[in-house]
């Protein structure tokens, strides 16, 4: 009887459940945690949005310089789902190798409840539950939207020999990057169509300032 009652208070809580390989869901996680405010700024920066919509998954996270927006396909469709995740609590998230050899199972569990998510390594009997945080999060389509001018330079750029000059984490083997000509306007990162991840990055240019003579002579 106890165990009825504990399976349908389980149920009660779920909403639906879904998997995704190990494999992007470890690539999706280091894009959002790489991307995420550090825990000193507001919640609603720290935190990282999750949207479910048919077969579609997206993540979205900011630390206010970048704005990054990462989408996979899944294999099924599922009701419209929307909510802000705890960051803090996210980046405890690891993902292991099965530790079993040969394991036919590479994915973990997503399982949506009403009050927070627990993501379900199966295999290696590891469960993380990531709560929920109430606060409203950024309408960062309209950012894209209005960045995204047709009169935007569009580059094609090869990631490999950036890496070659300075340890960057980004999405192999090409981003395409749209300068507008205004270069105080946001620059938009984008990877190619055929990845398995759809990857956008909004990043906020900086702007160089030249130290004259003076001012060099004082700092030495």
């Amino acid at each position: 009887m106890a165990k009825n009652v504990h399976k349908k208070a389980k149920e009660k809580e779920e909403i639906y459940t879904l998997e995704i390989s190990k494999k992007s869901f470890k690539r999706l996680l280091k894009l959002m945690l790489n991307n995420k405010a550090f825990d000193y700024l507001p919640n609603s920066l720290k935190d990282v949005l999750l949207e479910i919509e048919n077969d579609s998954m997206k993540f979205t996270a900011t630390d206010s310089n970048a704005l990054v927006n990462a989408e996979i396909k899944l294999d099924n469709k599922y009701p419209k789902f929307k909510a802000l995740l705890n960051g803090t609590y996210l980046s405890k998230v690891k993902i292991y190798k099965s530790w079993v050899k040969n394991c036919a199972v590479d994915t973990v569990k997503i399982v949506i409840g009403k009050e927070k998510l627990n993501i379900e390594d199966v295999i290696n009997g590891i469960t993380y539950s990531i709560p929920y945080v109430k606060a409203q999060y950024p309408e960062y389509e309209e950012l894209f939207k209005i960045h995204s001018s047709k009169e935007n330079i569009q580059y094609a750029v090869n990631l490999d020999l950036i890496n070659r000059i300075k340890d960057i984490q980004t999405m192999p083997p090409y981003t395409y990057i749209s300068i507008s000509k205004n270069n105080l306007c946001p620059m938009i990162f984008e990877n190619e169509e055929n990845d398995e991840i759809k990857y956008r990055a909004l990043v906020m240019p900086c702007q160089v300032r030249k130290l004259n003579n003076e001012e060099v002579n004082n700092n030495d």
